[in-house]
């Protein structure tokens, strides 16, 4: 991890109540299928979880308030598309 002779992760798959791919500077979260939690529900902060797929440039959106999914449809099916092969190669459901 704090090898700076070796190359970073390209991608990287992050996990909270849905799954998320980060590939270079693009975040794509996919769709959240499930109840928020009441604990979470009930906090004055944006939990994430929208029931349609969100894509964020995060070179110019760091704070990952514009989805730009819109503007990139391809991007987000290619991304999802690799969780969903992360997910069927690691049996994660």
């Amino acid at each position: 991890m704090l090898d700076s002779s070796k190359s970073a992760r390209k991608v990287m798959l992050e996990e909270s109540f849905t799954l998320a791919l980060r590939e270079g500077d693009f975040k794509y979260i996919a769709p959240f299928e499930g109840n928020t939690p009441d604990w979470l529900m009930n906090k004055a902060v944006e939990s994430g979880l929208k029931p349609e797929g969100q894509l964020f440039d995060l070179s110019s959106d760091a704070t990952e308030n514009i989805n730009i999914i819109d503007k990139m449809p391809e991007r987000a099916r290619a991304m999802q598309t690799k969780i969903e092969a992360i997910v069927s190669q690691n049996s994660y459901k």
